[in-house]
């Protein structure tokens, strides 16, 4: 995290205001997240005074194997024709390198930018965006940029403040990724034990042992095209395998 040199009352001031805002957002996501991504553009734009429009990036790997750039939130459908643009042209705070060890990229004053050429034209020329400041939110492949219409509006206390902020998103997605994982997980075990108490009856009712009887829940699973979880539910519940659909016969 870049050093600030605003006083030491003052940024723990900020970080407590940051702590409180992230300690609200953990009780109002609930574990969705879907939701994380517009809340923490509407958190930014609350916790950082001179942030007017801000927009979550990320990189999703494609469905060619490689990795494409995408818009998750935005503040106002500048930024996603900002981030439109940046994706088109191939340069910008998203996809340059990083120099600073927190991942933060900032351009204080985009009319003398000379990183990115053709994004600084179409900003300059055709949006009222003059500054910008962009923090790595979740792991390495999603970015929270908050945008400004006046030159050098994130000095180093709001840089200080971004950096505070990427900070708490990063524990706030791993909380709900953890989250995520373990409603899963618990998903997974209880289907599993279903399944192994379909198995158990399967091997009663058609005195066969484990191994053919978790075959006869497939193959069941297969021909009637549904979930094996779901023909596990219905031998439980009833102590039959659901019987195979009857053939359509053909008019003559």
């Amino acid at each position: 995290m870049g050093s600030s040199t605003a006083p030491v009352s003052e940024r723990l001031d900020d970080a407590l205001r940051v702590a409180r805002l992230f300690q609200r957002a953990s009780t109002e996501l609930n574990g969705d997240q879907d939701d994380l991504g517009a809340l923490l553009v509407s958190l930014a734009l609350e916790v950082t005074p001179a942030c007017t429009w801000a927009g979550i990036t990320a990189v999703r790997p494609s469905a060619h194997g490689g990795r494409t750039p995408m818009t998750l939130a935005v503040s106002d459908p500048l930024v996603a024709e900002i981030d439109r643009v940046q994706f088109t042209v191939g340069e910008g705070p998203f996809l340059g390198h990083f120099p600073d060890r927190s991942g933060r990229v900032s351009s204080p004053d985009l009319a003398t930018e000379t990183r990115w050429p053709r994004l600084r034209q179409y900003l300059v020329s055709k949006t009222p965006v003059r500054s910008l400041v962009s923090v790595v939110v979740w792991r390495t492949t999603t970015r929270l940029t908050m945008y400004a219409a006046t030159p050098k509006a994130f000095d180093d206390n709001g840089t200080g403040v971004a950096d505070l902020f990427a900070a708490h998103a990063h524990v706030l997605a791993d909380r709900i990724d953890d989250s995520r994982r373990a409603s899963q997980m618990e998903q997974a075990l209880a289907g599993a034990r279903e399944i192994g108490a379909a198995v158990g009856v399967v091997m009663v009712t058609e005195a066969i042992p484990a191994n053919e009887a978790f075959l006869v829940l497939r193959r069941t699973s297969q021909d009637r095209n549904i979930k094996l979880r779901d023909v596990a539910a219905h031998v439980v519940e009833t102590g039959r395998v659901p019987q195979a659909a009857a053939p359509t016969k053909e008019n003559p």
